[in-house]
C-alpha cells in the first residue's frame, strides 16, 4: 500500500497529538505544505494552528489559515529506545483451545521474544530495542503514550500471528 505517516500537533504547546496515515502518498515523497494541510484536516478537521511532522523528513510545517511556515531540525521524532513487555499467558499466546501437550512452553516464549525483537529491529533499525515478559506495556523514548506505540504493536502482532515461534517438544 502506498501511504505515509504523520504526527499532527494542535492546542496549547502541541498538547493534542494525533498520528495520521495518508493513503496515496509515496513514503519517499518529501513533506509539502499541501500534504501537511491534508494530514491536519484528517487529524483535526482544520489546518489553522496545527504543526505537522513526518517520520522520514527532518522538518515539519506550522500551518496557519492562509500560509505555512517550515519548521527545521525535527529531532523529537527519532525513536531511540523501545521497551516492549508482554504478559506470559498461555491461553492468550497459544489460543484458549490449543493442545499444549506437544509444545515446549518455555522455548516457545523465548522464540516469541526473539521473533518480536527481530520484527522491531527490522522496523526500527537505529533504536535500542528490548523485549521481555512482564506486565503488558510498551515504552518509546521513555514514554508510555508515544504516538509510535500502535505501529510497534502492529509489528509485534505480525510476529506473533506467524506462529513461527511455537517450539515442539
Amino acid at each position: 500500500m502506498i501511504s505515509k505517516r504523520f504526527i499532527c500537533k494542535s492546542g496549547d504547546n502541541g498538547s493534542v497529538v494525533t498520528e495520521v496515515t495518508l493513503n496515496g502518498v509515496m513514503e519517499s515523497e518529501r513533506l509539502t505544505p499541501k500534504m501537511a494541510t491534508r494530514a491536519a484536516r484528517v487529524a483535526f478537521g482544520h489546518r489553522s494552528g496545527v504543526s505537522v511532522f513526518c517520520y522520514d523528513d527532518d522538518f515539519g510545517y506550522r500551518l496557519y489559515a492562509n500560509s505555512a511556515r517550515k519548521l527545521q531540525e525535527v529531532t523529537t521524532m527519532e525513536i531511540r529506545t523501545i521497551l516492549y513487555q508482554y504478559a506470559p499467558d498461555d491461553a492468550g499466546m497459544f489460543g484458549a483451545d490449543a493442545d499444549l501437550t506437544d509444545v515446549n512452553i518455555t522455548a516457545s516464549y523465548n522464540a516469541y521474544e526473539d521473533a518480536a525483537l527481530e520484527a522491531l529491529k527490522a522496523a526500527y533499525p537505529t533504536a535500542l530495542v528490548s523485549v521481555q515478559s512482564g506486565p503488558d506495556m510498551t515504552w518509546v523514548n521513555g514514554e508510555s503514550d508515544h504516538g509510535e506505540i500502535p505501529w510497534i504493536a502492529e509489528a509485534v502482532h505480525r510476529a506473533w500471528a506467524s506462529f513461527d515461534w511455537v517450539v515442539s517438544k
